[in-house]
């Protein structure tokens, strides 16, 4: 579907266009999603029955076939022209009156964001106005070019210190914000940070995205207003796995942003994988055994890269984070840390072995860890607990431990 660029629309309304015709788009690909699993447990079930009656049945068989392949046919058709019709009604109200924003809105960002965590890999490849493209947001949640100009606007009182915030699977940039004044961002700037915050597709493969944060933050190294004196970055369970991934490839391209990069926070990060995704994918090639259960074995296997990627974490990966300091934030639901159910269940999404990244096999070198217990996975952001360690561990004049160089 394209987009039309009338010279009279103005880059408002050209931008509320493609939100609509992202969810023509989103229709369409949900209605063959969700169908194809369907009709495929629908004629293995039915081939089963006619099998059992044997040769004289082939006839109804292949009628039932026709029938079943005409059915679902029409479901997809119907998903795509309903897809067509909303983004067709879209540019022609366009013509007439403004249209709505959809993904500006409060409902249609977590929307945007939960099936970007779902296909965004398939979002990217078919670069879908649907898909999120990795940047910064300003306080409104559009997105910040990384331009001096505009980083200057939103950043009149720039500082030489940054903080790149950088959100879990699903979430968006305001997954850092509560209405606390306490809240982590409030936090940092009160210690004399520039907080800058990130929204990304999740479901893309995590190297990608550190690879294109790596490559955003290069830019806002060389268009900040001020001289940097240093940056630090902090991720919120795939968010951590991402901020690990882009300092790897700085070091590894020779980016000048991570000779100032003096700090890596993860919170909740699945550095061995979650338990959830290893889960879905045992579910997963169990389904694969039986006939009947096959497409809906195929239907969990079309999870995002990024959502498969959660399965192992960082485990296999040669990925040095350099000199940086490493800190790491585990959760246990157990008010007591040690708890060996807390141990085993973490925060409900992440074992505290694996939020710490130590293990018997391997040790993510992290410079310091806090363990906090009675908190799940969301909790952790805006703990006061959490939220005073990170503030202590980025200002070295609070900080007992590594200091920096």
């Amino acid at each position: 579907m394209s987009i039309s660029q009338d010279s009279d629309t103005s880059p408002t309304d050209r931008e509320h266009l493609a939100d609509w015709h992202a969810v023509g788009y989103l229709v369409g690909v949900t209605t063959e999603r969700v169908t194809s699993p369907v009709e495929g447990m629908h004629r293995a079930i039915v081939d089963r029955w006619f099998t059992l009656g044997g040769p004289r049945l082939e006839p109804a068989r292949q009628l039932a076939d026709g029938l079943t392949a005409s059915t679902y046919k029409t479901i997809r058709l119907g998903g795509t022209a309903v897809g067509l019709a909303i983004a067709s009604g879209a540019a022609l109200t366009g013509r007439y009156r403004n249209l709505r924003p959809v993904w500006e809105t409060r409902r249609g960002r977590y929307v945007q964001s939960v099936f970007n965590g779902l296909w965004g890999d398939r979002f990217a490849e078919d670069r879908s106005p649907l898909g999120i493209e990795l940047g910064l947001r300003d306080s409104d949640g559009k997105p910040l070019p990384a331009t001096t100009a505009a980083l200057r606007r939103a950043y009149p009182n720039p500082q030489r210190r940054l903080v790149v915030m950088v959100h879990g699977f699903a979430e968006t940039e305001r997954s850092w914000r509560s209405g606390d004044d306490s809240n982590m961002t409030r936090g940092l700037e009160a210690d004399g940070f520039s907080v800058l915050h990130l929204r990304y597709n999740t479901g893309r493969a995590i190297a990608a995205n550190g690879l294109d944060l790596a490559d955003l933050l290069e830019k806002i190294h060389l268009a900040w207003p001020v001289p940097i004196s240093n940056i630090a970055v902090i991720g919120h369970s795939m968010g951590g796995l991402v901020a690990r991934s882009a300092v790897v490839t700085a070091i590894s391209s020779g980016h000048r942003w991570v000779e100032l990069a003096r700090d890596l926070v993860a919170i909740g990060a699945p550095h061995f994988g979650s338990p959830i995704e290893k889960g879905v994918e045992i579910i997963s090639k169990g389904l694969g055994f039986f006939k009947e259960s096959q497409p809906l074995s195929a239907f969990l296997d079309q999870r995002s890269a990024g959502i498969k990627n959660l399965r192992h974490g960082i485990e296999g990966a040669d990925d040095s984070t350099g000199a940086l300091n490493y800190f790491v934030v585990a959760g246990a639901v157990t008010a007591g840390p040690a708890n060996p159910l807390g141990k085993m269940v973490g925060d409900l999404v992440v074992r505290v072995g694996s939020a710490t990244g130590r293990s018997r096999r391997l040790n993510v070198g992290s410079s310091d860890a806090l363990i906090v217990g009675g908190r799940n996975h969301a909790d952790l952001v805006h703990d006061p607990e959490v939220i005073t360690q990170v503030r202590t561990w980025l200002t070295p004049a609070r900080r007992r431990g590594p200091k920096e160089s």
